[in-house]
C-alpha cells in the first residue's frame, strides 16, 4: 500500500460543494447541486486511479432493465481505443443506486485519459458500432449470470425485500439487466441513458496527483455535467419471502436485513463477517457448504445480505438459526474474543481490497455521493468493536428471506 502524502492541499468549492484534496475533514458535502471533487496525492505513486459515481439503474422503468449498463459499456467501447493508446484502461460496475466508473492510468497520461473519458460521457451517445460491440460483450456476461444459482439468489432476495407480493420495481430487478432485454434497445434509447450517466455526482482521484488537479476534475466532470446528479432511492422495504424452485443438489438461502441512513457501514460489514464465521462451513456444520455476506448501500441506508449454501433439508434450520443469532446479538449476546479475532481477518481483507488506486478512488467517490467526506487512506474504523457490532445488529430491520433450490428446501420460506 502506498503512503499518503502529508503535504497539505486545499479544499475546493465546486458548484457550491466542497471537495477536499487533503486528509482533513471538510464540511459534509451537499449532494445533488454538482459534483463532489476529491484529490488524494500519495507519495511515491506512479499511477493514478480516478473514480466517478453516477446515478444507477434504480431509475429504469419496467422493460428497460439493463439499458443503463448497455449505455455505460457503449461509452467505454467508444473511448477504449484512445484510452489504450495512453496506457490507460477503464471499467464500470453496475448498481441500482450508483454506477462507478474506474479509470487507471500512468502518471504521465492520466489527465489526458480523464479528458477522454469525460468527452465520452458528454457526447450525445455512443456510436451504433460501439453500441453493438457493447451489446455483444454484455450479452455474453449476462448469459453466464443467468445460469448461476448465486445470481438467482441475489435477485430473489431483492424481490423478497422490495417486492415480495409479486410486484416489480427497479430495486427488485437485476441491477445489470438481463440478456433478453438487450435487443430491445436501439441507439437512440442508449443515447438517452448515456446522458444520465454524464450527470456525475462524485469524483475522486488517488495516486500521482496534485492538489491543483481538483480544478481540472471539476472542469471535466463537475462544471459541464448535463444536468444535476440524482441518485435513485428505493421505496421503503416490505420484507417478505420468495422461493425459486431449481433442480440443484444444494439450496441457496439468502437473508436480507434493511437498515436506515444512521447505521455505520463499517460496523455492518464487520457484523456480516461475524455471521460468516458463525455459519460458515465447519466440522460441526457438515450441512453448510459456503457462506457469504454483503452490504449493499444506497443514499438512504442499505441492506445486510447473508447467503448460505446448504444441504436442502437443512435450509429451514439454517435460516431460522441465522435470524435468531442476529436477534441475540442485538440483545447484547456478542462474544468479545470472536469479534476481535474476526476483525483481524476482516482488516486484512479490507486492505487487500484497496491495493489498486482505482479501488481506493471508488471508495472515496461512493462515500462522497452518500454525503460523507471519505477517508483518503486506510483509517482503522472505530466500529471494529463489540459495541459497534451489537449496535449494528440492533439497527437492522425485519429480515427478508429467499431460497433457490429443490422442493426439499422450500420449507425455509413457505409454511
Amino acid at each position: 500500500m502506498t503512503r499518503r502524502s502529508s503535504a497539505a492541499v486545499p479544499c475546493l468549492l465546486v458548484l457550491g460543494l466542497w471537495g477536499c484534496a487533503g486528509a482533513g475533514a471538510p464540511p459534509a458535502p451537499e449532494v445533488g447541486a454538482g459534483a463532489v471533487i476529491r484529490v488524494v496525492p500519495e507519495a511515491g505513486a506512479t499511477a493514478v486511479g480516478v473514480a466517478l459515481a453516477v446515478p444507477g439503474s434504480g431509475w429504469e422503468d419496467a422493460g428497460t432493465s439493463g439499458l443503463s449498463m448497455l449505455a455505460a459499456h457503449g461509452v467505454l467501447e467508444e473511448v477504449g481505443g484512445e484510452l489504450r493508446s495512453l496506457g490507460a484502461r477503464a471499467e464500470v460496475a453496475c448498481g441500482r443506486w450508483a454506477f462507478v466508473f474506474r479509470l487507471v492510468a500512468p502518471a504521465e497520461t492520466w489527465r489526458r485519459a480523464a479528458a477522454v473519458l469525460a468527452q465520452g460521457l458528454r457526447r450525445p451517445g455512443p456510436s451504433a458500432a460501439a453500441v453493438e460491440r457493447a451489446r455483444a460483450s454484455l450479452a455474453a456476461a449476462l448469459s453466464l449470470d443467468r445460469g448461476s444459482p448465486a445470481w438467482q439468489s441475489r435477485l430473489a432476495v431483492g424481490r423478497a425485500l422490495y417486492a415480495p407480493e409479486g410486484g416489480e420495481s427497479a430495486w427488485s430487478r437485476p441491477g445489470c439487466g438481463v440478456t433478453e432485454a438487450l435487443p430491445l434497445f436501439d441507439v437512440a434509447a442508449v443515447g438517452e441513458a448515456a446522458a444520465r450517466l454524464g450527470r456525475v455526482g462524485s469524483v475522486a482521484a488517488v495516486g500521482a496527483v496534485e492538489g491543483g488537479d481538483s480544478v481540472l476534475l471539476a472542469e471535466l466532470f463537475g462544471g459541464r455535467a448535463p444536468g444535476v446528479a440524482s441518485f435513485p432511492l428505493p421505496l421503503p422495504p416490505t420484507p417478505g419471502r420468495v422461493y425459486v424452485e431449481r433442480n440443484t443438489v444444494t439450496a441457496w438461502v439468502a437473508v436480507a436485513w434493511p437498515f436506515g441512513p444512521g447505521a455505520d457501514p463499517d460496523a455492518m460489514r464487520l457484523l456480516g463477517v461475524v455471521l460468516e464465521d458463525a455459519f460458515g462451513p465447519a466440522v460441526s456444520r457438515p450441512d453448510v457448504l459456503h457462506t457469504r455476506s454483503d452490504v449493499e448501500l444506497h443514499g438512504g441506508g442499505g441492506a445486510l445480505v447473508v447467503t448460505v449454501v446448504a444441504v436442502p433439508d437443512a435450509a429451514a434450520r439454517v435460516v431460522s438459526t441465522l435470524e435468531s443469532a442476529v436477534s441475540s446479538m442485538a440483545a447484547g449476546k456478542v462474544t468479545r474474543s470472536v469479534v476481535e479475532r474476526v476483525a483481524r481477518r476482516h482488516r486484512g481483507e479490507r486492505l487487500r481490497a484497496l491495493v489498486s488506486p482505482a479501488d481506493r478512488a471508488a471508495r472515496i467517490a461512493l462515500e462522497g455521493a452518500r454525503g460523507g467526506a471519505g477517508a483518503a487512506g486506510w483509517v482503522e474504523p472505530a466500529s471494529f468493536t463489540v459495541g459497534a457490532v451489537r449496535h449494528a445488529a440492533g439497527a437492522l430491520g425485519a429480515p427478508a428471506r429467499a431460497v433457490v433450490g429443490p422442493r426439499a428446501s422450500r420449507g425455509a420460506v413457505l409454511p
